[in-house]
Parts: structure tokens; C-alpha cells; sequence
């Protein structure tokens, strides 16, 4: 069974509080949209938020099931919430597919991507992550082989001009990504509950720690083609991703005309 987990449980505090994965871009809300592409391949759809956007939102996505969490420190922390109860609803489930719900996805690709590698990697890796070579990446890995060794996120004094950049979509076993997310939680000294004194315990720093810990097999790295992920942290960056969307429909529609025409 093939089950994709999307999480936007998050405060979205940098977008001024308002859930980003349920602002609309074209004709459809961004969580929307996921649902969309994602549905094809697979079996449910499980999508994660907070309490208040679920008072708000429960009842606005067809196609999926919402149900609410109360936030974590941090995506990791509330990944590993989203994990234990999706294992309790869907028992057969072994690996999962997860993405943030505030990704934009343009096609449905890399979740054909994702199917794929749900079927062909090994029980004992305890993540993939889809990555491609993207220009002024927000994040990237560097790598050894094809096992993540350290991730890094830019700042004023850290960029790159290209790097390995997570597209937003993992693939985890469940059971493995349990058991060492909560090593990880307790080596940070986190607890069950949201705590405003905790540490935040990151995602990417999380596979990190699978490689350097040395204990437990690494997460891996798979290369997809770039641009069919796109991101915003403001309303202005959104407004950018609906221009582009907007310009490739019409070049789309133009293309389509003339090849009409020549019939």
C-alpha cells in the first residue's frame, strides 16, 4: 500500500501566521494541488496540520484524509508525531512518502519518482531523500556516495551557487524512522510535548546525525530533475510562483494553438 504523508502542521510565523499550504496559486489551494498530482499514486493521502488550521480547513480538501497534531520543535518533531499515527491507522503500511505541505509542485514527476523508489529500496535504509542540483539552494547536502554526510542551510556568510537540495519529498520506513527519530529526540533532550526551551530538531540535521552517529544505516540521496519543486517564505514570493505558473499555462495554451493551427 502506498501512502503519501504531506505535514503543514508548521506556525508558518515568517508568512505572518497564515497556514501557507492553504494559500491559493492558480485554481487551487497549494495543499490542493498536492493532492492532485499526488493522488494517481497513491493508495490515501493523510495530511497533517495544527489545531487551529484544522478548526479552519478540516472540511476543505477532498481526496485525503486531515487530521491535527499539536506542533513540535521543529519539522523532525512533528514528523515523528505524523509517523506515530499514521502507524497506528494503517497497520500494513512499512514506508511512507512524506512532503511539506507548503511545497508548490508543478507536476506530478517527482511523486512518480517517489512510487517508484517506495517499491525498490531496501527495509533497512531508514530514508531517501529527492534531491536535484538547484542553483542558490535555501539548503543542500553534501554527500558521500550517496549517503547524506551533513546538510547545511544558507546564511549571509554561507551560500553556495549550486548545491544537493532536498525537493520537499522523502521516503521513510516507518518503523526505523520511530525508533531512531526518537534517539535523536532524546539525545537533543526534547520531550513528547511542544516546549518553547526545547531545541529545534531539524529534519535535515536529523539525517545528519544518522551519519555521524554511526549506529544505524544512513539516509540516501536520490537525484531527480529540478524544477518541478518550488518554495515561498512571503506573500511576494508566492505572488512570483502564481506569474510563473500563470506565464507557463498561457505559453502552454499558446503552443497548443499552433500546433492546431497546423492541422
Amino acid at each position: 500500500m502506498n501512502c503519501l504523508l504531506i505535514v503543514a502542521s508548521g506556525k508558518s510565523t515568517r508568512f505572518g501566521g497564515y497556514p501557507k499550504a492553504f494559500v491559493p496559486i492558480g485554481d487551487k489551494l497549494v495543499v490542493e494541488n498536492t493532492v492532485h498530482l499526488a493522488k494517481p499514486m497513491f493508495d490515501e493521502i493523510y495530511i497533517a496540520v495544527n489545531e487551529e488550521t484544522y478548526a479552519a480547513y478540516k472540511d476543505a480538501i477532498t481526496g485525503c484524509r486531515m487530521f491535527p497534531i499539536v506542533t513540535g520543535n521543529g519539522d523532525a518533531h512533528s514528523v515523528l508525531k505524523c509517523l506515530k499515527f499514521l502507524r497506528m491507522k494503517e497497520k500494513d503500511v512499512t514506508k511512507v512518502a512524506v512532503c511539506w505541505g507548503d511545497a508548490y509542485f508543478t507536476d506530478s514527476s517527482p511523486f512518480l519518482e517517489a512510487a517508484s523508489c517506495m517499491e525498490n529500496f531496501p527495509e533497512l535504509v531508514p530514508a531517501v531523500v529527492l534531491c536535484s542540483q538547484d542553483s542558490n539552494p535555501y539548503a543542500w547536502f553534501k554527500l558521500d556516495g550517496v549517503h547524506i554526510k551533513k546538510a547545511y542551510f544558507a546564511n549571509r556568510e554561507n551560500r553556495v551557487a549550486f548545491g544537493v537540495h532536498d525537493q520537499s519529498l522523502f521516503i521513510l520506513t516507518v518503523d526505523l524512522s520511530v525508533r531512531y527519530l526518537e534517539e535523536y529526540k532524546r539525545e537533543l533532550g526534547i520531550g513528547d510535548d511542544y516546549c518553547e526551551r526545547s531545541p529545534e530538531m531539524k529534519l535535515l540535521y536529523f539525517f545528519e546525525w544518522l551519519y555521524e552517529c554511526g549506529k544505524f544505516p544512513p539516509a540516501e540521496c536520490k537525484m531527480i530533475p529540478p524544477g518541478s519543486v518550488l518554495s515561498f517564505n512571503t506573500m511576494e514570493e508566492a505572488e512570483e510562483i502564481r506569474l510563473r505558473i500563470k506565464a507557463r499555462k498561457k505559453q502552454n495554451s499558446e503552443v497548443k494553438c499552433d500546433k492546431d493551427c497546423a492541422f
